[in-house]
């Protein structure tokens, strides 16, 4: 026998109001909507009925349902009622009422305390209704935390990849301080990448300190990420910088270089990618991946001598930059600025190897003496120039010397060409007027005037007019009427035009 008291599913009667016999017939025999059906039929006031009913929740859940589809005047009294709905459904459960809640909550979500909601839905405990209220207030940030602790990765996956990217990295940002190894577990195993979550990742793992979970997130992650990229599942920018980051993490070097070369190199921010790699005191990278973009070769320079100015020197005379438009400039920047940071050092200025500098900027071919010596530092051993003065001046000799030997031949090709024009190889058209006939009429042309080609056709020219509507003779003098062959005319005329000829006279070469 209980020591407390069972309390009765309804009152009979509450101030003014009585329960009606047929209302308590119908909760006694458990007909619970007809009976909240017909508190409402009844007109029973609101406030009393809540009251009767409060101990029979059946009743009551019903009971707040119907009158949540009811027109009320007051919108405030209509939200009212749609939380009292929910709050005692949500807490009194079961397979019926879950459906019913999830269909109210996706039809009156604009009018429901979202927070207020979610708060009592996850109280529930019920999965099924939670995912629903999360979707219908699109809240992926809690719906993704809430299946991060409960394990649910491929509910998780699920989700993950059909919403907004926003959406997205909001919702792994706030799962990843707390559950860090779960989300290694679930970006390992995915069949499909969350770019999104897997770039959001590595930010906040670039900003932690190195440890043990971090390293295991790393390198799970990172084992994906590689396959993805294999496979060509990386098609969108933010795909690659996911990818560089975790080269630069692992720092897999040689990747980095071989990715340099790749089409999809035009695709990525390059200067968010050198942060990264500054970061992780890979100038030499950066350097170089500034090399391969055209317009950004000084700060290739920049880069590079960061790392040493004998790496500056090897990257100028690589075949990214020696043959680059800008090679002249780029060469004056290195040196200008290995000139000005010894100047700005104090105390333990910084030296630079000048006899290298100097020796690597004399033979590019690309700067000579005057351009180098007046960046040279004045106390710069003159026996460290000796030989690359020396160098320098056998180089010009050498070039002069060249030079000499080109103006002969140019000379001597002249010379050639002017006794060509004085003595052309001229052969004679030779017509014999009693024999040659005109190819229009076929009589021998010697009775009248006639034009003679040099394809051997002969005309009359009193022929050639009547066969034409025109008496202009030109046409008749450009080429031959029969097979198109010019005439000696256009022959005789130049085959330059006056922009040739002025270019041709530059060249000449007097005697």
């Amino acid at each position: 026998m209980s020591l407390f008291v069972k309390k009765p599913l309804y009152q009979t009667n509450y101030l003014f109001s009585t329960l009606p016999n047929d209302i308590i017939q119908m909760i006694e025999e458990k007909e619970y909507d007809s009976a909240a059906e017909s508190l409402i039929t009844q007109k029973i006031p609101f406030n009393a009925a809540l009251r009767m009913i409060s101990n029979c929740p059946k009743v009551l859940i019903s009971y707040l349902y119907k009158q949540s589809s009811m027109f009320i005047a007051s919108p405030v009294s209509q939200q009212i009622i749609w939380h009292l709905y929910l709050q005692t459904a949500l807490f009194n459960l079961d397979s019926n009422e879950t459906k019913r809640v999830i269909t109210f909550l996706n039809e009156h979500k604009h009018g429901l305390d979202r927070d207020l909601v979610l708060k009592w839905v996850l109280q529930s405990g019920e999965m099924n209704l939670i995912q629903a209220a999360c979707l219908a207030f699109n809240d992926y940030t809690t719906l993704v935390q809430y299946l991060m602790s409960n394990g649910q990765n491929s509910l998780i996956l699920q989700y993950i990849l059909n919403i907004p990217d926003i959406k997205q990295r909001s919702a792994f940002l706030r799962v990843l301080p707390v559950q860090t190894m779960q989300l290694t577990e679930f970006l390992s195993t995915a069949e499909k990448p969350p770019i999104e979550a897997i770039f959001d990742t590595f930010v906040q793992l670039s900003l932690k300190v190195s440890s043990y979970e971090v390293q295991i997130l790393r390198e799970n992650i990172g084992i994906n990420i590689q396959t993805f990229y294999e496979n060509g599942m990386f098609t969108e920018p933010a795909h690659f910088h996911v990818y560089l980051i975790y080269l630069i993490h692992m720092n897999k070097t040689a990747n980095i270089r071989a990715f340099f070369d790749t089409p999809e190199f035009s695709l990525i921010d390059k200067d968010f990618i050198v942060k990264y790699l500054t970061r992780h005191n890979m100038n030499s990278l950066a350097a170089e991946l500034y090399a391969h973009v055209e317009g950004r070769h000084s700060l290739a320079v920049e880069y590079a001598l960061r790392e040493s100015e004998i790496f500056a020197i090897n990257l100028l005379q690589s075949p990214l930059l020696k043959n680059s438009n800008d090679i002249y400039s780029l060469w004056i920047q290195l040196l200008k600025a290995c000139s000005e940071n010894e100047e700005k050092e104090t105390g333990n200025p910084k030296k630079y190897a000048w006899a290298d500098l100097v020796s690597a900027a004399n033979n590019s071919g690309h700067l000579t003496l005057d351009d180098i010596f007046p960046l040279v530092p004045a106390d710069m051993p003159m026996d460290s120039l000796n030989t690359i003065i020396a160098d320098a001046v056998q180089r010009s000799s050498d070039e002069i010397k060249s030079c000499e030997e080109l103006r002969k031949k140019i000379e001597e090709r002249a010379t050639i060409q002017r006794d060509i024009l004085n003595k052309p190889d001229l052969k004679p058209l030779e017509i014999n007027p009693i024999e040659a006939t005109c190819f229009l009429c076929g009589q021998i042309v010697c009775d009248s005037q006639f034009e003679a080609f040099p394809c051997w056709h002969v005309v009359h020219t009193t022929c050639y007019l009547s066969s034409v509507d025109t008496q202009n003779m030109e046409h008749l003098t450009d080429s031959c009427p029969a097979c198109g062959t010019a005439s000696l005319v256009i022959l005789d005329k130049p085959f330059v035009n006056p922009e040739d000829k002025a270019e041709a006279a530059k060249w000449y070469v007097p005697e």
